[in-house]
């Protein structure tokens, strides 16, 4: 064919949606310029096929499955949680994905193409600064995270920099996912 389509699993509706729908169009920006300069490799256009998740694992699973014979690769897989419940099909289809989640689990696995630093390192690296160029020696940092895989990644680098940096995490608070009073 003349034509590689490639799939996106994101929320364009629900509380995730404001997410979902600016990378999705950033995505369809990126391949309509590619496609203008002649697509990959001067010959193939760019199809992004988008289906909505609405940030919730169990439907992103059902999402994949539609649209899984009809792409050769996911450009975009919004979400840590949602991530994981592909990431068997994935593997069992010898499929590729891009996720849109940053959690360290991504740099391990075969059949994830990391698009950027982990969370994680983003929150130590964050700490780090806070406490050696911000003045934030001998504080206490409190937390304030979303109920879930994403939530607790960020987590988890802040733990990390309170033992290595020395600091107190006081409290840490949770939210769950589509919480409207927080």
């Amino acid at each position: 064919g003349k034509t590689i389509k490639l799939g996106v699993l994101t929320p364009l509706t629900g509380p995730v949606a404001v997410i979902g729908e600016p990378l999705t169009a950033g995505n369809e920006v990126y391949f309509e310029a590619v496609n203008k300069k002649g697509g990959i490799a001067g010959k193939y256009k760019v199809e992004v096929v988008q289906a909505d998740t609405q940030y919730k694992p169990d439907r992103t699973v059902q999402q994949y499955n539609r649209l899984k014979n009809q792409v050769v690769a996911f450009t975009q897989v919004l979400g840590t949680a949602p991530t994981l419940a592909v990431l068997p099909q994935l593997a069992k289809d010898k499929t590729i994905a891009a996720p849109a989640s940053l959690d360290a689990f991504c740099v391990r696995e075969p059949n994830l193409l990391p698009v950027g630093g982990p969370y994680q390192i983003q929150a130590i690296n964050a700490l780090d600064y806070y406490v050696n160029e911000a003045d934030g020696k001998g504080k206490k940092v409190c937390t304030f995270i979303q109920d879930d895989a994403y939530g607790e990644a960020g987590q988890q680098g802040v733990e990390f920099a309170a033992e290595r940096l020395g600091f107190e995490v006081a409290e840490t608070q949770k939210f769950t996912v589509g919480t409207k009073d927080v």
